[in-house]
């Protein structure tokens, strides 16, 4: 299911299209490439980012052996040209790609994309020969008001997926552009099988990204002063991929708003009537809630992601893997097709899980070690009785927590102090280990797009949530002590909280403000050498600059906050209110990055939130035993409600086993919900049989036309015969 981008032109009719040069007087290129149906904001262009690095002497032949190349692939390809221009205002050469509705229309029937028709509404895969009786294409062709025929984030989709299949130049054309590289790296970039990923492995290209438009504007105007952001609007400019994020910090804000005023009740209730966290009454059963609460979320998040995947027409698409353009093996007959095919032999894949189980142990250890520094600081470990506090002890850092010394753990500034210092060390370990997952993820080799992409957000997810989560865990299950557990949640919390509202919300706007101006005389400049091509230079320049989105660490921050929610819930009731007014400014912060600090990201279709659910389920699991641990060991919550169990030396036998007890009792309970509740809300269901039907009736009318076909030969070689 993926395009051919060359050696196919007849699904191509406008292949042969002019290299348009954006020198100065030709103002070949407009304010905005657009497609051929006329509509600026449906405009999918991509810019190519040469090297700064690539010798000036080859750069010319260069482009345009990429751009002749490109535009044999059907895309329209724009140059630059630096002739006469200052340096500062075009600090690197680049490329501008578009593609217009006659190609993508041959994309989206090969990549089989839904759309509704126009008799009833309902998805069927789109067909070029039958376009007329889609929804919009003929007002899309026509240039009328609507948004045009295919979404901007279907149209970055299907442009990407023409470009990122571009093969190399015949003939060995990029060959001479290689000297640079050893003779190996050399093989390897002319074995690629594309063109965009042979100029990054070689270096050639900096970035390849999709350049936002206009649309962004509306975008951050309809949600900058809602409660909530526009989940659809969103799709329908960066993508499902995109979409599904925002989707999910909806539904995780909305589902907050029980607990946050149950939590608020409870903690101002064991204000009021002055209980401890030891023996307040309700504690034992607002963890129960939680623990329930988080498997109904979990439930009813995958009912809603289902839905979501039916109205953007990506139900199933998950289960079309895509090939990694970097995975390498040998190749061998395939049993089930006897087609060659390449293969990773597994002894060499487990020998590089051998070695990231060890590099990642190596960096655990490093985290348990500043973990357990920060906590003698903190004074939480003293070197008392219990066998931890005398193995891990640390007298000369745990002297420094004491009154009237540096560390103060009574003084309203310096007993904070290490937890800050605390949080910036895992901060800097977690920026250091995200090179490390890529690297160890690449050295194991994944075939699929999917298993990379799900390999190293489990390595960073686990080592990340390690360095959130080993303190707690700590002062919870080994030290024992729910009032340090909750002043610890307390102060991680806020720490990162100010963190996140500090660098990812104030500092990106001050930052957008300040450089406003700035960007405004670039583009005046260019726009006075380049006429209004300029416009798009120096968006093109701008967003260069810009870091790559990062998605995982926005999924991370909140499945974090989300474990602080359900696992450690009886120790920190506030937790949920906070995070909901959290989250109302989080939501929109993150918008305002994707659509302003950072680069475009690519529309990938997909139909859920990925790993991420299964990371949600395994928290919710572990809350289980969390909570329950705290209501048995942690505090006397237990000896307060049960005190039948308990001696009068507060010993018992029977603790382990009513624990054992309570967590099978709830454990089934919790699959018995995840049984009783169907996965597939009813439009879900009816939309997978309404697809299957078709599918069905489809093959019915191809065999009929088939047999059809072989009666008239036979009939007409009958009659020829007589």
């Amino acid at each position: 299911d993926r395009v051919p981008s060359t050696g196919h032109r007849e699904a191509y009719p406008n292949s042969n299209k002019p290299i348009n040069d954006m020198r100065a007087g030709n103002p070949a290129l407009p304010s905005r490439p657009s497609f051929s149906n006329g509509n600026e904001s449906d405009a999918a262009v991509f810019a190519i980012g040469f090297s700064a690095e690539v010798d000036q002497a080859d750069i010319d032949g260069l482009i345009s052996i990429v751009a002749a190349t490109l535009t044999d692939a059907s895309l329209h390809v724009q140059v630059d040209a630096q002739a006469n221009v200052d340096a500062s205002l075009l600090p690197r050469r680049f490329l501008v790609v578009s593609a217009d509705q006659d190609v993508l229309d041959s994309t989206g029937e090969q990549l089989g994309f839904l759309k509704p028709r126009a008799v009833d509404g309902k998805r069927m895969e789109f067909h070029v020969k039958a376009r007329e009786a889609f929804q919009g294409w003929a007002a899309g062709r026509m240039g009328g008001t609507n948004l045009g025929f295919w979404r901007p984030c279907e149209a970055s989709e299907l442009t990407w997926s023409i470009l990122e299949h571009v093969p190399l130049p015949k003939g060995g054309a990029l060959k001479p552009y290689l000297k640079a590289l050893t003779p190996d790296l050399q093989k390897a970039v002319m074995a690629l099988p594309s063109l965009v990923q042979a100029l990054e492995r070689a270096g050639l290209v900096e970035v390849v990204m999709p350049l936002h438009s206009p649309v962004r504007k509306a975008i951050w105007k309809s949600a900058r002063f809602s409660l909530l952001v526009p989940v659809g609007a969103i799709h329908d400019y960066l993508g499902s991929n995109i979409a599904y994020y925002f989707a999910w910090m909806n539904f995780f804000t909305m589902w907050l708003i029980v607990p946050a005023v149950v939590g608020a009740f409870v903690y101002f209730h064991r204000l009021s009537y002055g209980y401890s966290l030891h023996d307040h009454p309700p504690l034992p059963f607002f963890a129960l809630f939680m623990v329930g609460w988080g498997v109904l979320f979990i439930k009813f998040w995958k009912r809603r992601s289902l839905e979501w995947a039916v109205s953007w027409s990506t139900l199933g698409v998950a289960d079309k893997e895509d090939l990694r353009p970097e995975f390498t093996g040998d190749l061998v007959a395939s049993p089930a097709t006897g087609k060659p095919e390449l293969v990773y032999p597994n002894h060499k894949r487990a020998a590089s899980y051998l070695l990231s189980f060890v590099v990642t142990g190596a960096f655990l250890l490093v985290a348990f070690g500043v973990m357990l520094c920060s906590l003698n600081l903190q004074g939480y470990i003293r070197g008392g009785d219990f066998w931890t506090e005398k193995l891990f002890h640390i007298p000369r850092l745990s002297r420094l927590s004491e009154p009237g010394n540096l560390f103060d753990m009574n003084h309203p500034v310096m007993g904070l102090a290490p937890t800050i210092v605390h949080v910036i060390c895992i901060q800097t370990l977690n920026a250091i280990y995200q090179t490390i997952a890529h690297w160890l993820t690449n050295l194991e080799n994944p075939k699929f797009e999917v298993e990379y992409q799900n390999g190293v957000a489990l390595k960073r997810f686990f080592f990340e949530a390690f360095d959130c989560y080993i303190a707690l865990f700590y002062i919870a299950f080994l030290h024992f002590d729910v009032v340090h557990l909750r002043t610890e949640i307390m102060s991680l919390y806020y720490t990162d909280a100010v963190r996140r509202v500090g660098l990812e919300t104030l500092l990106p706007t001050l930052l957008h403000l300040a450089n406003s101006r700035f960007r405004r005389k670039k583009n005046s400049k260019l726009s006075e050498q380049f006429g209004a091509g300029g416009v798009v230079l120096a968006q093109a320049v701008d967003e260069f600059d810009l870091p790559e989105y990062e998605q995982f660490d926005d999924y991370l921050e909140m499945v974090i906050q989300f474990g602080y929610i359900v696992l450690f819930a009886a120790a920190f009731p506030l937790c949920s209110l906070l995070s909901l007014l959290c989250n109302l400014v989080e939501m929109k912060s993150d918008l305002y990055k994707v659509l302003w600090v950072v680069q475009k990201p690519k529309s990938i279709r997909v139909d859920d939130i990925g790993v991420w659910e299964g990371i949600l389920r395994s928290i919710v699991c572990m809350s289980i035993l969390t909570n329950l641990i705290i209501f048995a060991y942690t505090s006397r919550q237990m000896k307060i409600l049960m005190p039948f169990l308990f001696d009068e030396n507060d010993d018992s036998q029977y603790v382990a086993h009513t624990v054992y007890t309570i967590e099978h009792v709830v454990g089934i309970a919790a699959v018995c919900v995840f049984t009783m509740i169907p996965d597939q809300p009813p439009v879900v269901v009816n939309e997978l049989k309404r697809l299957a039907y078709e599918k069905t009736e489809a093959m019915k009318l191809i065999r009929d036309k088939n047999f059809s076909a072989i009666k008239a030969r036979k009939s007409a070689k009958a009659t020829k015969s007589n």
